[in-house]
């Protein structure tokens, strides 16, 4: 009778432990759901162009938004995760740090991403012609190129910096290319008292008049925006020292 008993109380005791489980696994897993909007690169219209964009979550769970832009991530582990929005020709984007909780019978709404065209121009033959100085601090500088698809809406940034890792999360400054023709001469005063080497480097980044997507890179430690991309060489040019 004593081992009967036991062995109905293991069996309890298992059961337990095996419902539990799966209270916590229900409790603690569940669906995530939002949209991605896509510009085009002449204005704010959205386009037809928001479906198939991949949603992925951690490393093994995904979703593809539909005609609509909408994405359903089901069966979602509680955690904090970066939530990354890729397809072929839009620019790419991250939401760094979300966190999810789970349990959820409503899917948790992650509200929409906006997203853009990638930029068709680009630079050639970029180059830093000359520089010279003006008061100790500062130096004319001009560069020249040629923009290519150069159309409407089209903008550039250029950023410069020290070392040859000029990019638009790690620079020194950077300017903008207003209405340049497709060939560009232009000089630009910049500052050069923060430079720690005896080049300066600059790179073209180029993006749409809609591109207002800023998110925090915590890689870098700066704000970055998903929609500028590299379009020329890097430049370099000795600093004149008189």
């Amino acid at each position: 009778m004593k081992t009967s008993k036991l062995i109905i109380l293991a069996i309890v005791i298992i059961s337990f432990a095996s419902c539990k489980k799966k209270i916590e696994t229900l409790q603690y897993t569940g669906t995530i759901t939002g949209y991605v909007y896509v510009y085009d690169k002449s204005d704010w219209y959205v386009t037809t162009n928001a479906d198939g964009i991949n949603v992925t979550i951690g490393d093994t769970i995904s979703a593809v938004t539909d005609n609509a832009g909408k994405f359903v991530l089901e069966n979602v582990p509680f955690g904090t995760y970066d939530i990354r929005y890729e397809k072929r020709g839009i620019t790419s984007f991250t939401k760094y740090g979300y966190q999810f909780v789970g349990g959820n019978e409503t899917p948790a709404y992650l509200g929409t991403i906006y997203m853009m065209e990638m930029p068709t121009h680009y630079v050639t033959n970029f180059a830093i012609d000359e520089m010279s100085l003006n008061l100790q601090w500062y130096a004319f500088t001009t560069i020249s190129g040629n923009i290519v698809n150069n159309v409407e809406g089209s903008k550039i940034r250029v950023y410069y910096h020290d070392t040859d890792e000029v990019s638009q999360t790690k620079y020194t400054g950077y300017f903008e290319l207003y209405g340049e023709d497709d060939a560009f001469s232009l000089t630009e005063n910049i500052g050069i008292a923060d430079l720690d080497n005896s080049n300066i480097y600059m790179v073209a980044y180029g993006y749409y008049s809609g591109g207002y997507t800023w998110q925090y890179d915590p890689e870098t430690g700066k704000n970055k925006n998903p929609t500028y991309t590299q379009v020329s060489n890097i430049a370099s040019f000795t600093i004149p020292t008189e």
